[in-house]
């Protein structure tokens, strides 16, 4: 009797809240094997090499206008008449880009370690 008890105090706020029966998802667990590590790196690699041929970006209006509103800077172009009439003869604001040379070399490097580091993993099986 004393064993029923101490059960149901136990067990009374889950039974409540779940019911009779829990439901367990399963735990996935993904392992960092020597392929995924050689992958990630040779992306970083390829990703650096693409920063490193790039001089700037330019953005489209669209994406120029939602930048701008992320970042509360100044608006793109104001809704008076004069710039409305200007907005007719010259083309749409747009944003140019400009990312600096060390980022595609940081980004080359750091995937070339991780590359090395995949290579240097025993295989599995």
């Amino acid at each position: 009797m004393r064993q029923r008890r101490k059960l149901a105090v136990i067990d009374s706020g889950f039974r409540s809240d779940f019911g009779k029966h829990r439901h367990v998802l399963p735990t996935v667990v993904t392992i960092m094997n020597r392929n995924r590590y050689f992958l990630i790196g040779l992306l970083l690699i390829l990703i650096g090499v693409q920063f490193r041929m790039v001089e700037s970006v330019v953005l489209n209006e669209q994406t120029t206008r939602a930048l701008a509103r992320m970042t509360n800077a100044k608006p793109v172009a104001s809704n008076d008449m004069l710039s409305s009439v200007f907005m007719q003869v010259y083309p749409s604001p747009k944003k140019r880009i400009a990312p600096p040379r060390w980022i595609g070399l940081a980004l080359i490097a750091v995937g070339a370690v991780i590359s090395l580091h995949a290579v240097a993993i025993p295989k599995q099986g």
